[in-house]
């Protein structure tokens, strides 16, 4: 007969020192992927260091093309203009408003707005970026006000999709997401990490492009349709054919939260002594011809009274020429190169009343 043979049990103690081995190789192999991933991620932070520099310095005559976001934040950090007078909002004032047009010898002024800027966003951008930078106390901040400001769809973006511009780390807790909101927890961490963000530049790490010697080019228009060349203090155009598309279907809603921000954040205006001005962008009338317009328009209205804060409606009291003339845009609410450069002229004079008595002469 055969003898059935049954396989050895490994005794409690062998059995404890084989798991004790498995740990420890996986720990090891954790400790060095770790290692690898840390020095990797020190090397690409490294080399965009080194980039913004060459961009900053001016050695780099084609680095604008990609920082239009950084030039804002990196403006907060370096002070290269040192602005007394600051402007924020939307994409509207960022495509809108050429500073170069507002300036006078001993007045500065430098454009903060970014797209998608909703007052939440400002109410933390500017206590958790721009005062911690040290930046000068602005003489008067020039806000961009548009009747779907309340509206957190329409106006999207979020604090944590800009860590990457930021040199100090927002602690979680200061910003608007919740430990179980898996999307919102991936941008906090994707934008802090240079290894993920720029994951794609990652052969350029080792195998660095030769610059060439070369003129910069006289414009250049990115896929965005940004005019990369004609960047100006935080401004850049915006180009785009009209191609006739209207506001017309266009609804929004209000989320009390943005709005309280925003009654926050003038409140903390109010408290340090910062003078305000309301400014709303020319739209195309032919194509903007939503809804909602006026309803939306009496809220901030009102706020502006309540507040006795100086409103310049560009859409209404100071319509123009300039809202009828669709070669002034690129859509119904943004306007152009062309048409930037024409209502930058014309807020600059606007805006003299308002802002003449800040400056010693």
């Amino acid at each position: 007969m055969m003898e059935l043979r049954t396989k050895a049990i490994p005794s409690p103690v062998k059995f404890t020192f084989m798991i004790v081995k498995v740990l420890v190789k996986l720990a090891i192999v954790i400790a060095l992927t770790y290692l690898c991933l840390d020095a990797l991620n020190g090397k690409m932070a490294a080399f965009l260091d080194n980039e913004r520099k060459a961009v900053f310095e001016g050695t780099n005559k084609h680095g604008l093309l990609d920082y239009h976001y950084e030039g804002q934040f990196n403006e907060m950090y370096e002070q290269q203009v040192g602005a007394d007078i600051i402007l924020i909002g939307t994409s509207h004032i960022t495509h809108g408003v050429n500073p170069k047009y507002l300036e006078k010898p001993g007045r500065k002024f430098f454009n903060f707005a970014l797209n998608g800027g909703a007052p939440s966003y400002y109410k933390a951008w500017y206590n958790n970026v721009f005062k911690k930078s040290n930046y000068p106390k602005p003489k008067a901040i020039i806000y961009g006000v548009e009747w779907f400001m309340f509206d957190d769809n329409w106006l999207w973006r979020r604090i944590e999709m800009d860590g990457k511009y930021m040199r100090e780390v927002i602690p979680v807790e200061e910003i608007d997401v919740k430990w179980y909101d898996i999307d919102g927890m991936t941008t906090v961490l994707f934008n802090r990490i240079p290894l993920i963000y720029a994951r794609d530049r990652m052969p350029e790490v080792f195998f660095p492009k030769k610059e060439e010697e070369k003129p910069a080019p006289q414009r250049i228009r990115d896929s965005n349709g940004n005019i990369t060349t004609s960047y100006y203090n935080g401004y850049i155009p915006y180009e785009w054919p009209y191609n006739g598309t209207s506001s017309e279907q266009v609804l929004c809603g209000d989320n009390p939260k943005v709005y309280e921000d925003f009654i926050s954040l003038l409140d903390q205006f109010k408290d340090e002594g910062i003078p305000v001005i309301f400014v709303m962008t020319p739209e195309y009338i032919a194509g903007r011809d939503a809804v909602q317009f006026d309803e939306k328009l009496a809220i901030i209205e009102e706020i502006a009274e309540k507040y006795d804060i100086p409103f310049l409606n560009y859409n209404v009291e100071l319509y123009s020429g300039i809202n009828e003339d669709s070669s002034n845009f690129s859509d119904w609410g943004h306007l152009n190169e062309k048409g930037s450069t024409l209502f930058s002229q014309q807020l600059a004079k606007d805006l003299e009343p308002y802002i003449s008595g800040l400056f010693e002469e």
